[in-house]
């Protein structure tokens, strides 16, 4: 099929779309996994992120590439959806490849690159002009939605990471903002209206503060003149943030207080220390389980409401009360084992009790 004359090639922009996925995938195979991750693929939470965390190990092992291969692509390739909308394709591409929050939206195992995915298909059938082409994209935007956020809880995020995670993408976009808001132009419009209202709802939900500067980027890719060149100016300062942000997740260059990369990998010394009892362990919830299952290869479940059978663990987050849940059923339990992981500074990160009990009584 042939590019309309006066329109720029979109192979240059879709090579480009698969090297950033090339690089996104090794990342994600090279970054050990959340807490939250690992309740997803144990079950708690998207419905579409613990099925493709489910495929994805079973292909790949129990590996953090298997754990999130299947947000990674649908994320990495979604933006290939709003191609034909951009006057510059390419420019739009290498600009989404830049945006920190549609590059770690679309990383980590759950429902926000599934939300994402969803989101640029909806936008792409606003935008799309054939009735065939809106129904499609609408019906597979529809899907995503559905099966990215069944199950999924609503947190509210934070406001500062929601107008934060476009980068510096705000300094061009707020004087296009502007201009498309007296704009006859209906894409633009659209554009415009999606990417204000991901942006703030981004706050509450995953994955739509992505959708709302990718939306923004692509209302920036359909103008000229200044735009474009702060579109470039913008996205260049924003990839070497997401150059420094993945290098920092690999192997932190600072101590950072309440560094969010500091949740990757938690849990891998509890996981090794747990399997060492060479016990079977019951937690008071899924990610406690889900952790001693992935570190440790530990025969790890919640607690039942019936009678825990033979020795065995109970182990929890730490509580600063000595009673456990399991005291009316455990007499004999034995006290707790502290299990703790800091961050690079040495303050404590998470700590965990871990219980040894007998053959229990049923419910209380």
């Amino acid at each position: 099929m042939g590019v309309p004359a006066g329109l720029p090639s979109p192979r240059p922009a879709l090579a480009l779309l698969a090297l950033g996925l090339a690089v996104r995938l090794a990342l994600a195979g090279a970054l050990a996994p959340t807490p939250e991750e690992l309740a997803t693929w144990a079950g708690d939470g998207s419905a579409a992120a613990h099925l493709a965390a489910a495929v994805g190990t079973t292909a790949l092992g129990t590996t953090p590439l298997g754990l999130r291969v299947g947000g990674v692509v649908a994320a990495g390739l979604a933006p290939a959806l709003l191609l034909a909308k951009a006057r510059d394709p390419f420019r739009f591409v290498f600009g989404v490849l830049a945006l920190p929050a549609a590059v770690w939206s679309g990383l980590l195992a759950g429902p926000a690159s599934w939300v994402y995915a969803a989101g640029c298909a909806l936008l792409g059938a606003a935008l799309a002009e054939r009735v065939w082409a809106r129904v499609g994209l609408a019906g597979l935007g529809a899907a995503l939605l559905v099966a990215g956020t069944a199950g999924a809880e609503r947190s509210a995020g934070s406001w500062v990471w929601a107008l934060a995670a476009g980068g510096v993408l705000a300094l061009p976009a707020t004087p296009w903002a502007a201009v498309a808001a007296v704009s006859g132009d209906r894409a633009d419009r659209t554009c415009l209206g999606v990417g204000s209202v991901g942006v703030v709802a981004g706050a509450w939900i995953p994955g739509l503060a992505a959708l709302g500067w990718t939306a923004l980027l692509l209302g920036l890719c359909r103008a000229g003149g200044g735009f474009a060149r702060g579109t470039w100016v913008a996205s260049g300062v924003g990839l070497f943030l997401c150059t420094t942000l993945a290098a920092h997740s690999a192997r932190p260059m600072v101590a950072l207080e309440g560094d969010p990369t500091a949740r990757l990998g938690i849990g891998a010394d509890l996981g090794r220390g747990v399997q060492a009892w060479g016990l079977p362990a019951y937690t008071e919830d899924v990610e406690t389980a889900a952790l001693l299952r992935w570190y440790g290869g530990v025969d790890a479940r919640v607690v039942p409401e019936g009678a825990l059978v033979g020795a065995a663990l109970y182990v929890r987050p730490w509580r600063g009360v000595p009673s456990t849940e399991i005291d009316a059923r455990c007499p004999d339990r034995s006290g707790a084992n502290v299990v703790s992981e800091y961050n690079p500074d040495g303050s404590a990160l998470q700590r965990w009790q871990v219980y040894e009990t007998g053959p229990c009584g049923g419910t209380p």
